[in-house]
């Protein structure tokens, strides 16, 4: 448990504090304690302000970035803040309707889940991250192969859940420029939807990769290379992006330096992501929190969304410390919310 979960604080410092965390957000600059006199009715003179601010510095929930300068709210002060002191509200009426007409700009469930955390993005204007089903959550309804001309196959590999993944397959020099054939496409389409049908992909995969094992004459066939296909899309389910650009705010140095040097190390991204679809509800991880040192003045709020009673991934965003929380979690909650409708519907 956090130390700031533990804390007890008068109301005075409740009310100080709360004052300090949202005039910081507003103006992105230290917080003295003359602005709070004027700025805010704390039915409070300048001298009990900043005996408050003193108590608050001790407890570590403030502190000053420079010498001379006002007061900052720390890690610590941050999530005590958005734990015990901030009440949150649905997103306006307007930005709910957004949010459900791009459900339902989607063709299928993967370009609605695109279009929910783009416009997740440009609403909370922050970097938005997605953690498509995990392979032991989700699982296959089929695979269809198409030909699209001779030597090139599509593959689509469907979910339950309605996630499409679609691979293009250049079939084996001696095949080139010649037609497989529609009906042995789906002849072997059926048959290995038969195999995969209501199996997790991780279970599905297993199964393919025993059809590859037993195919030790022909490794070079083509039903051994559209296996081998198949295999490889499975993998791809992961991580998506959305927004990247608003982590080059001019108020974020290097933010978008950083964010794409975490990419890099994707792993650790859905680690983290994995770790906030453990339960339902949201999580938000402030500074160091979410595990990475690049994102020591950053937060993370995410959301999970499922499927009935099914946690299936999450969704979230990635910006400054200093972001709006009041704001930017309903945003997250409601866009994680509006997906599991969809795919309740689908």
């Amino acid at each position: 448990m956090d130390p700031a979960a533990s804390l007890e604080l008068n109301e005075r410092e409740r009310l100080v504090l709360s004052a300090i965390v949202r005039l910081h957000i507003e103006e992105k600059v230290p917080v003295g304690s003359k602005t709070l006199v004027e700025r805010l009715d704390l039915d409070m003179s300048a001298a009990t302000v900043r005996n408050v601010m003193a108590a608050l510095s001790e407890k570590m929930l403030i502190h000053k970035p420079h010498k001379s300068a006002g007061r900052v709210p720390t890690d610590r002060g941050l999530r005590f803040f958005v734990d015990s002191l901030l009440e949150y509200k649905a997103p306006p009426e307007d930005q709910r309707r957004i949010i459900e007409r791009s459900m339902d700009t989607g063709t299928n469930v993967e370009r609605a889940m695109d279009e929910a955390g783009r416009v997740l993005a440009t609403l909370a204007q922050k970097t938005c991250l997605i953690r498509t089903p995990r392979e032991d959550s989700v699982r296959m309804y089929s695979i269809e192969l198409v030909e699209l001309r001779p030597g090139t196959v599509l593959v689509i590999l469907v979910t339950e859940s309605g996630l499409v993944q679609n691979r293009l397959l250049e079939l084996p020099d001696r095949l080139l420029g010649q037609s497989v054939g529609t009906a042995a496409l789906q002849a072997l389409s059926q048959e290995l939807t038969g195999r995969v049908r209501g199996r997790t992909l991780s279970e599905a995969r297993a199964v393919l990769q025993g059809e590859l094992d037993r195919d030790e004459q022909e490794k070079d066939a083509w039903e051994t290379k559209l296996l081998q296909q198949a295999l490889a899309a499975q993998g791809e389910i992961g991580l998506k992006v959305e927004g990247g650009q608003h982590l080059a705010d001019a108020t974020l140095p290097d933010g978008l330096k950083r964010l794409y040097a975490a990419l890099e190390e994707k792993s650790r991204l859905l680690d983290l992501l994995d770790s906030a679809s453990t339960a339902e509800g949201v999580r938000i991880f402030i500074g160091e929190e979410s595990g990475f040192s690049e994102f020591a003045d950053l937060s993370v709020v995410t959301a999970t969304y499922g499927r009935g009673a099914s946690v299936l991934g999450s969704i979230g965003v990635i910006g400054p410390q200093n972001m709006d929380y009041g704001r930017v979690v309903p945003l997250v909650t409601f866009t994680a919310d509006a997906v599991s409708r969809y795919l309740g519907q689908s």
